[in-house]
């Protein structure tokens, strides 16, 4: 964990725009060594609807793990069956070895793994660059 110590600055500036701004540098000190698993889901086309139902639950679960920031589920508008997750994590190891290898991922996998038609992909990446509009 980095510690940093944030100094006033003052300027002027609109009081939405210093939220926003003050928002943003609050998440990036949070997340800058976090690590992203992106995990694409191939679902059955029947499934869809139970899929993102039982997702409700699901992601109560791995969110209780250790290391786990946030997540986002999104779907496909041109190939419907495809959903991509993005999990943000403080540490691969959060992943690869607290949440995969616990009874939290068991109950994970119970609940989501009758919708798949093939099992998940999962890769892990690190910030390398990034830029955002105030």
């Amino acid at each position: 964990m980095t510690f940093v110590k944030i100094t006033s600055i003052y300027c002027s500036i609109d009081n939405n725009k210093a939220i926003k701004l003050a928002n943003k540098l609050f998440q990036t000190l949070l997340t800058t060594d976090m690590i992203l698993e992106i995990a694409t889901f191939d679902i059955k086309k029947e499934a869809q609807t139970a899929f993102e139902n039982a997702f409700q639950e699901a992601k109560l679960v791995v969110s209780r793990s250790k290391g786990f920031i946030k997540l986002e589920l999104q779907h496909c508008i041109e190939t419907t069956t495809k959903y991509v997750l993005l999990i943000q994590w403080e540490t691969l190891e959060d992943h690869t070895i607290g949440f995969r290898e616990s009874d939290l991922f068991t109950q994970w996998r119970a609940i989501l793994s009758p919708h798949f038609q093939n099992p998940p992909v999962a890769e892990h990446f690190e910030i390398i660059n990034t830029i955002e509009s105030v």
